[in-house]
């Protein structure tokens, strides 16, 4: 039964037919192994130059019981409990006492109270389980409560000071001169109503700065500030440090300037500079001078009005004419000679009173071009400060420091004499005179008095420029004559009113004692006349004496 195999010859063939596929087949699948491998390799390589990370977050979760407790933070009961804290709370006449006291009955701060009630609150609204807020939405809840004035404030702070923020790093250059520029402006506001901004305090070679220079206008305060410090008290005056003519006192370069211009003639109101030369004395000399008519000061029609008094008074005491005449002149002079003497005494008053620039405005909401200011201190420290427009630093204004070296009074001129010191911007004296003049033919005899000021600097001082020197003596000059005539006629006007005021009252007296007297006068007459009348009808009238019966027994009544 077993069939027998084919001839041994065949097998080998077959075998070796198998073998061939097997190996051809081995051949041509290698390739497709080295492009495999390949990918794999180029996969792990990105894998591991990714520069993407993987975090391990391991959660563990354990449900709760179905009575609502559990081993979860909160449960359900204690949030429903935190719902109805929650409710109390804003629900209250006064939610943020109630928060307070709240939180200090369980041992917390009202912050992490209200921290505790929205984080619960945000986690049940997530879960689904969270009930309405109470007092609406959107602004209620513990929102309302957090919602106070300190916070919205602090809120409006953050706000501006995080926009600040974003804007400064997107533009940080455009921000840094917007932000310069905005703190410098602050700076001005502030400063200038206070110190006027000052730029230098005194000459300063290294700030370009020749003395003390504010960038506006120096303020009343602040000037009397700087005279009552111990800079301006212990400061030394600059003229005696330099040249001085014979004497080399303080005060002598002015006696100097009145010999030389003593006899000339100078045009009122202008300023005349002395020239200088080698041999002179002054290495600037500036003057001005203006004349105040005694005439100017008094009332309208006023010599028409003496004339009438006269000539009424004249007619009354029967004086013939030229008796009249005479007295009329005698009252003429006695009346130009009390004004004479009310102008004098206005200008010794406003030099004492150091009101020289009293006048000096160029109008409203202009600055003055030169003002002087009286120190708050009197005696040997007394002075002041001259502030004049564009004399400081870069064109701004400048203050000159001053003081009384020399002051003088006589019946008919004062004078006041101050020195520089040490700070300013120019060294040297200062004069304000006064002086009364006798009338001339031409001006009816009227007198008139001359107003001078004077600025004087030593060789070898620092002067200023010609036109600052010029205005600084033009104005005061000008403001000077202003504020005499100015009192003159006040006094003038108090005098007259005074005067009127005597007169009214005298003739109101005299007619209330003439009143008097006419009724006293009237009720006499009238007792008179009664007891005439009654003794014509009574004929014993006046010639009862009592007897006495009376008194000795009541039955003699």
């Amino acid at each position: 039964g077993i069939r027998p195999l084919g001839p041994p010859q065949q097998l080998p063939q077959r075998n070796h037919s198998i073998n061939m596929a097997c190996f051809a087949t081995c051949h041509t699948r290698r390739p497709r192994r080295c492009v495999s491998g390949l990918l794999l390799l180029a996969f792990v390589l990105l894998a591991s130059l990714s520069s993407s990370s993987v975090d391990a977050i391991e959660a563990k979760w354990s449900p709760a019981d179905s009575d609502g407790g559990g081993p979860l933070p909160l449960s359900q009961n204690q949030r429903d409990q935190l719902f109805q804290l929650e409710e109390a709370i804003v629900t209250s006449p006064d939610p943020q006492g109630t928060l307070m006291k709240i939180a200090e009955g369980n041992g917390m701060s009202p912050r992490e109270l209200v921290d505790l009630l929205e984080r619960n609150r945000v986690d049940g609204e997530a879960a689904g389980t969270a009930p309405p807020r109470p007092g609406g939405g959107g602004g209620g809840g513990m929102a309302a409560v957090q919602n106070t004035l300190p916070r919205k404030i602090l809120g409006v702070f953050f706000s501006v000071f995080s926009t600040l923020g974003k804007v400064a790093k997107a533009h940080p250059q455009a921000f840094s001169v917007v932000f310069t520029a905005l703190l410098l402006a602050m700076y001005c506001s502030i400063q200038a109503p206070r110190t006027g901004i000052v730029m230098s305090t005194g000459p300063n070679p290294l700030l370009l700065s020749s003395g003390h220079t504010t960038f506006f206008v120096p303020p009343a305060a602040y000037l009397a500030r700087y005279m009552e410090s111990s800079k301006f008290i212990n400061a030394e005056s600059s003229v005696p440090l330099l040249p001085l003519p014979a004497g080399g006192k303080a005060g002598s370069l002015s006696k100097v300037l009145e010999d030389e211009l003593e006899n000339r003639a100078m045009l009122d109101g202008s300023a005349f500079v002395k020239p200088s030369g080698r041999k002179s004395a002054f290495s600037l000399a500036v003057t001005a001078q203006k004349t105040l008519d005694v005439g100017d000061i008094l009332p309208d029609g006023w010599e028409a009005k003496l004339s009438s008094e006269s000539s009424a008074a004249a007619t009354g005491d029967g004086d013939d004419e030229s008796n009249g005449g005479e007295e009329q002149l005698d009252e003429r002079a006695i009346y130009i000679q009390n004004a004479a003497d009310t102008v004098l005494e206005a200008a010794t008053t406003v030099l004492s009173a150091k009101r020289f620039t009293e006048f000096a405005g160029t109008g409203i909401g202009k600055a003055e071009p030169v003002r002087f200011q009286p120190s708050p201190m009197d005696g040997r420290k007394s002075g002041g400060t001259l502030v004049v427009k564009s004399l400081g630093d870069f064109g701004r204004f400048g203050l000159q420091p001053l003081r009384v070296v020399r002051q003088e009074e006589s019946e008919d001129a004062a004078s006041v004499v101050f020195s520089t010191l040490q700070g300013g911007h120019f060294d040297g004296e200062i004069q304000f005179a006064v002086q009364m003049k006798d009338g001339e033919e031409d001006d009816d005899d009227i007198p008139s008095i001359a107003i001078t000021a004077s600025l004087i600097v030593p060789r070898k001082g620092r002067k200023p420029g010609k036109k600052y020197a010029e205005r600084i003596v033009a104005t005061i000059v000008d403001s000077m004559a202003a504020s005499i005539a100015t009192q003159a006629k006040q006094s003038v006007a108090r005098r007259n009113m005074s005067s009127q005021y005597r007169g009214r009252v005298s003739g109101s007296a005299t007619e209330r004692r003439q009143i008097r007297f006419e009724n006293e006068r009237k009720m006499e007459e009238m007792a008179e006349d009664r007891r005439r009348r009654w003794q014509r009808s009574n004929p014993d009238a006046g010639r009862y004496r009592p007897s006495g019966d009376r008194m000795r027994s009541p039955n003699n009544c």
